[in-house]
């Protein structure tokens, strides 16, 4: 039997789009967004995928910042 994954793509106010495998519920202050693995966040203007970062936390303006 296989599961689906529970992949989600996460962008902020400032344009940074990563990977989010783990369903972390994100501060209210950052002001991300959700959208589903499948996303096509390369479509829009002013959107840059950030790689993949150990630990919690989030990318702002291009630096990961831990929680």
């Amino acid at each position: 039997m296989s599961t689906t994954a529970d992949a989600r793509t996460v962008c902020n106010r400032y344009g940074d789009c990563w990977q989010d495998n783990g369903g972390y519920n994100y501060p209210g202050r950052i002001g991300v967004r959700y959208y589903g693995d499948d996303w096509l966040w390369h479509h829009r203007h002013g959107y840059h995928w950030r790689d993949h970062h150990e630990g919690r936390g989030y990318w702002r303006n291009g630096i990961w910042v831990t929680f």
